[in-house]
């Protein structure tokens, strides 16, 4: 788990992952989830997480540790959708006071096949892989099938969500380069290390407030872990410029690649990316890692230093990767 720096998430933009704490009116916790602001004074989270409980209060907690929150509302309204796993929790935005956090949106339209097998994010709360909760922590994993409800990735046996994540955000960026949040965590493997299954919000854009959160224009972001050298986003160029984000969409016949004589990954005719399609963030070639670096293609053989050529949930490129005992 890391920053989701391979999104290029800023700080008031990972600080929209939020703590849950659901309490029964004699208080007892009746549960301990994860969420994601998607508008000011307004957390989505997983209905599961009531339980089916009527009364209940809901505490979210904002900040990096959950245990030294930089601010703590509590909930004082929510819509439950009727037939998909998301529940709406509303609160009253003053109460953040001067903590800075950016809403992150939903999808604002439907998501197209080509989602399949792109890096995307796993944030939450739950425990992480020395067992510790309340920490806020993402992992970089792929999105191996989409299906009517529900989009599941998968984290090679090396990261998955875990107990506390349920409600969190599955994050990528959409079509447009901006921070989109695909999903929000329905179910997951019991291993914390295998396949989880999100709930699509592209299913639920008109749903009351998450339709109005999708703004069809995305937000002016500032360069968070991004430099002017960039990423490529399927077919959108992100990256520095100045201090501020900047994003293109590259349309045919142009691609994203990288562009020697800009020393960044932007938008290129196909015949000029002098790594021919090869992302940075790569592919396995059965037990060989290849991917591009700054205009030249690198295979590494995993053969003799690691196990295998698999997805690092920690930068969200292929690596050699060494199997968890």
């Amino acid at each position: 788990m890391n920053d989701a720096s391979y999104l290029g998430l800023s700080v008031s933009q990972a600080s929209a992952v939020v703590n849950l704490t659901l309490t029964l009116p004699d208080g007892a916790r009746l549960n301990q989830c994860s969420g994601v602001l998607i508008a000011p004074g307004r957390a989505l989270t997983a209905a599961h997480c009531a339980r089916g409980e009527p009364a209940f209060s809901a505490e979210l907690r904002f900040g990096a540790d959950a245990t030294a929150p930089s601010a703590v509302v509590v909930a004082d309204d929510r819509e439950v959708h009727l037939e998909l796993d998301l529940m709406l929790l509303h609160f009253d935005v003053n109460e953040l006071g001067s903590v800075a956090v950016e809403p992150l949106q939903p999808p604002n339209g439907p998501l197209p096949p080509s989602v399949l097998d792109t890096v995307v994010a796993l944030g939450g709360y739950g425990l992480d892989e020395v067992f510790r909760e309340g920490r806020r922590t993402f992992a970089m994993e792929r999105i191996v099938a989409l299906d009517d409800d529900a989009l599941t990735v998968e984290g090679a046996g090396l990261s998955g969500a875990c107990l506390g994540d349920s409600g969190g955000p599955l994050l990528g960026r959409g079509l447009d380069g901006s921070v989109r949040v695909y999903g929000v965590l329905g179910t997951g493997s019991g291993d914390c290390r295998g396949e989880d299954r999100f709930t699509r919000l592209d299913r639920a854009l008109s749903w009351g407030n998450l339709a109005a959160a999708a703004e069809p224009e995305p937000p002016v972001e500032p360069c968070g872990a991004f430099d002017v050298e960039g990423r490529c986003f399927g077919a959108a160029s992100v990256f520095c410029d100045g201090e501020r984000l900047r994003r293109e969409l590259c349309r045919e016949p142009e691609v994203c690649g990288y562009d020697e004589a800009r020393a960044g990954y932007r938008c290129l005719a196909a015949a000029a990316d002098p790594c021919g399609g090869v992302s940075d963030s790569g592919a396995c070639d059965g037990r060989i890692a290849e991917y591009c670096e700054r205009g030249a293609v690198r295979r590494v053989d995993c053969t003799e230093c690691a196990d295998r050529c698999g997805l690092s949930p920690a930068t969200g490129k292929v690596a050699c990767l060494v199997d968890s005992p």
